[in-house]
């Protein structure tokens, strides 16, 4: 079980709380800045799929209540509770030198708490792949809201995962992991289609059967692979990681046990040339 630890690499554990606190206070105030935003104002965004001509979609109001359907925004949420949990981890650890998911949490918790970890290093990046190789249209925003909106949904979330790859001292992410991913993705397909019946549009175009049955197929299948490769490539980033870190320590301590053993030489050496030569060594 891959429990995100506190012991950090070369972070403290209080500056790794409070660089988790910011990053939880970033998550939620794009969030919320970009609820505000949406509720006195109209936007229109230009998006394309593969194979697919690109389409508009405009937005008001509506935004804030269809936020919760989209991928990107529940991937969002789900890294600004992790990093507050966590945080309140962190300074536990620094303050009494105990683990408190360890100490107060029942197995099962930490066993979600594991999942979350790896669902908030995973998700981000794929949906940062997703969005600007198959839906981004270019030119470049002239919105500067769309344009800080993109950069911190698309491209500041996989930013943010990556201290949470390389900073904690985590073992790497369990294979059982890898079907709980491809089950969660599963699941955000029912919500998509439901969220067709209730709220009467298409969350992704390419989840419209009509436009054909083999590319929602086909999405999936690709949406499969790459949850895959990403899982592997975090996976291995741990763990080549925690060998470089092994490495590190292990010649530390090679070098302070030489060190020391200087040391005592050198001691010995000053107490035996201390000693009067008059003295008598009893056998």
């Amino acid at each position: 079980m891959a429990l995100s630890k506190d012991s950090v690499y070369p972070l403290s554990p209080p500056i790794h709380g409070c660089l988790r606190v910011l990053l939880g206070l970033y998550l939620f105030t794009a969030i919320i800045y970009s609820y505000v935003w949406f509720s006195n104002n109209i936007d229109i965004y230009h998006l394309h799929d593969v194979d697919e001509p690109s389409y508009t979609t405009v937005i008001g109001s509506s935004a804030i209540s269809w936020s919760f359907s989209y991928f990107t925004y529940l991937s969002y949420y789900g890294q600004g509770f992790y990093f507050f949990v966590t945080a309140v981890h962190t300074f536990f650890d620094a303050k009494t030198g105990t683990s408190w998911l360890h100490a107060r949490l029942p197995t099962s918790l930490q066993i979600l708490h594991s999942l979350c970890y790896s669902m908030v290093t995973c998700f981000p990046i794929l949906v940062t792949l997703t969005f600007w190789c198959t839906m981004y249209v270019g030119p470049w925003y002239t919105l500067t809201f769309d344009a800080l909106a993109n950069i911190s949904l698309h491209a500041m979330n996989i930013l943010m995962a990556l201290p949470e790859i390389i900073l904690p001292t985590t073992e790497p992410l369990p294979w059982m992991h890898l079907h709980f991913l491809m089950i969660i993705l599963s699941l955000y397909l029912g919500l998509a289609y439901r969220t067709r019946v209730t709220g009467g549009f298409w969350v992704y175009e390419w989840l419209d059967p009509e436009l054909g049955k083999w590319k929602v197929v086909v999405h999936v299948v690709c949406y499969s692979v790459a949850i895959a490769v990403i899982f592997v490539f975090v996976r291995y980033t741990i763990w080549v990681k925690n060998s470089l870190l092994r490495r590190h320590t292990r010649i530390q301590l090679d070098r302070d046990e030489v060190a020391a053993e200087k040391l005592v030489g050198i001691f010995v050496v000053f107490e035996f040339n201390s000693w009067p030569r008059s003295c008598t060594f009893v056998t």
